[in-house]
């Protein structure tokens, strides 16, 4: 009854035979974490501040002695890398939380007990288990906003014509040269508000301000572009 009133989570394990029960129970907790997701995925900026939240939890209730970083780099993730990160696949005593290097880091952390604050009994300080969750992290940078602009004349007007030339380093080769979303807006340049998408024509006694920002493959911004016409 009350598996049912829990939406049908959980599992009812007859008791009679304690041993029996908690074998089954056992294997029960172990197939709902086989199916939980085991790898943790996130996007990080070149040059972005990375913060990390970990946990220390001990048995015996043992204090930390001491903790290892490593990050395994893949520097050709992404185009036109930057090389390999040092300290690939060395253990670090401190995590990077700033990285000067595309492509794709797998991080895993891990911790040393201190059961004994003696040196003598460093054999009996023990390093954690590796993580269950493994963490991901594809460092990549923002694209580029730019763009072109041809002024026609047509009488008393300017016909203007813009095209994006936008790019993103991470996806130079790919035929949208890894941009999937552009955001136009162009206003007069004493104007205090913004008018949405592109100017098409304009007064040749005018100056406009155009403005494109342009977004990547991994949903980042690029800083806008804004250039002046007359």
């Amino acid at each position: 009854d009350f598996i049912k009133k829990n939406d049908g989570k959980g599992m009812f394990h007859q008791n009679s035979n304690m041993n029996t029960a908690l074998t089954k129970v056992a294997d029960y907790i172990v197939e709902i974490v086989k199916s939980m997701p085991n790898i943790l995925q996130q996007y990080v900026l070149l040059g972005e501040e990375v913060i990390y939240k970990t946990y220390y939890i001990d048995p015996e209730n043992d204090p930390e002695h001491s903790r290892e970083w490593y990050y395994d780099h893949d520097p050709n993730y992404f185009e036109n890398s930057l090389g390999l990160a040092p300290y690939s696949g060395l253990p670090l005593s401190q995590s990077v939380n700033m990285f000067d290097k595309v492509g794709k880091f797998d991080v895993v952390f891990r911790a040393k007990d201190n059961p004994k604050n003696d040196n003598r009994f460093d054999n009996y300080r023990l390093w954690s288990y590796m993580p269950l969750t493994k963490l991901v992290l594809y460092v990549h940078r923002k694209p580029i906003a730019q763009y072109t602009s041809v002024l026609t004349e047509n009488g008393d007007k300017l016909d203007v014509s813009l095209t994006s030339t936008s790019y993103d380093l991470d996806h130079m080769s790919k035929s949208n040269r890894g941009i999937v979303e552009e955001e136009w807006k162009w206003k007069e340049d004493t104007a205090t508000t913004w008018n949405i998408g592109k100017p098409t024509t304009m007064p040749q006694d005018k100056i406009y301000l155009v403005w494109l920002r342009v977004k990547d493959e991994e949903g980042a911004w690029s800083d806008p572009y804004v250039t002046a016409l007359s």
